[in-house]
């Protein structure tokens, strides 16, 4: 059986707005939660495989 976990956009700190308040980076996905705090997949997260399609990286969740 594959892996059930859809493939998400890998989101980069500089694809983020800064937060008005704080000035962190802000996940465009996400709706305003802040990057560190968000699920969305990073370059460098650990748990997850990654492919490039069309110069997009995704990835997504490794089931153990």
């Amino acid at each position: 059986m594959g892996n059930p976990n859809p493939w998400k956009l890998v989101i980069y700190a500089h694809d983020c707005e800064p937060c008005d308040m704080c000035e962190e980076p802000l996940c465009p996905i996400c709706d305003g939660e802040h990057y560190a705090d968000c699920n969305c997949p990073g370059p460098s997260s650990d748990g997850y495989e990654f492919k490039e399609e069309d110069n997009v990286e995704y990835a997504r969740r490794i089931d153990d």
